[in-house]
Parts: structure tokens; sequence; C-alpha cells
């Protein structure tokens, strides 16, 4: 699979944003990288997406939206001054409300998820990054795992 070189640039960002903000947070139990990110499409201008399984929820281990600076490990709005950082929109979901055999996952996030890539999965054991951006059938063993816990 070819990946655009905004793809390439912007996976090594995202892999020290991984190491530096999201995996101390202990809530968080797996990580995905949807759209662009995961497609290998993005382009210079393209934010990250990613869809934080968060246990237990809180809804502040993350912000939904922000430029993160590398330099410093801060967050700015979207709205501040140009920064030459790295954008990203997280959607942070209540695990246990997925796992839950009761719930129906709305077709939207779905589609979504079949097409991301895990980035960070936690096991009864470990937690594990994946640096070599798996292909999708991570996801569903990911996710399956999840459901285990």
């Amino acid at each position: 699979m070819h990946h655009s070189p905004a793809t390439i640039e912007k996976r090594a960002q995202l892999a020290t944003f991984i190491e530096r903000v999201v995996r101390p947070i202990e809530s968080i139990q797996g990580l995905i990288g949807i759209g662009s990110i995961a497609s290998g499409r993005a382009r210079p201008d393209s934010d990250i997406d990613l869809i934080a399984f968060l246990e237990p929820f809180d809804m502040y281990a993350l912000p939904a939206e922000a430029i993160w600076l590398a330099e410093d490990s801060s967050f700015h709005s979207i709205f501040s001054e140009s920064f030459d950082a790295m954008q990203v929109d997280i959607a942070r979901l209540d695990l246990a409300h997925w796992r839950d055999a009761g719930f129906a996952w709305p077709e939207g996030r779905k589609a979504e998820l079949v097409h991301g890539c895990c980035l960070l999965y936690t096991s009864r054991s470990s937690r594990k990054l994946w640096r070599d951006w798996p292909e999708m059938t991570w996801i569903k063993w990911a996710i399956t795992s999840m459901a285990m816990l």
C-alpha cells in the first residue's frame, strides 16, 4: 500500500503523541486511527482522527479537538493562531458501553472502525503499541480482545 509523504510525517508525529500523552493515561484501553491517517492518504493540512476507548470513561482524559505542540506537549484551541503542530480530532467512547451485548453500534462509527488501524491496545497483562501500522485484521482482534476484558 502506498502512503503519502504527509501520512508518513503525521504518523511519526502521532507516535510521539501516543508515547507522551496517550500511553500514560491508564483509562485509555484502546486507540484507533481513522480517516486519512489510517488510509495512508493524509495531506499536509489533514488533522489526525482518532477513536479512544476509555474505561473508566473520563471525557476530560483527552481533548475532543485540539492542536498539540510536541515541543512542550501542550494543547491549544483549533481556533488559536496558526501553529506548526499536529491537529487531533478525538472521539472519546465509553468502552463499557460499547462492549455491552445490548448496545447497537452506530453504523457510521462501525464504518470508521472497519477502515481504521489499531494504535494502542490494553489487555489484562499489558499495553501494546503497534509502530508498524497494522492492517485491518488487528482492529477486529483488538476490539474482540477488549470485549473479553
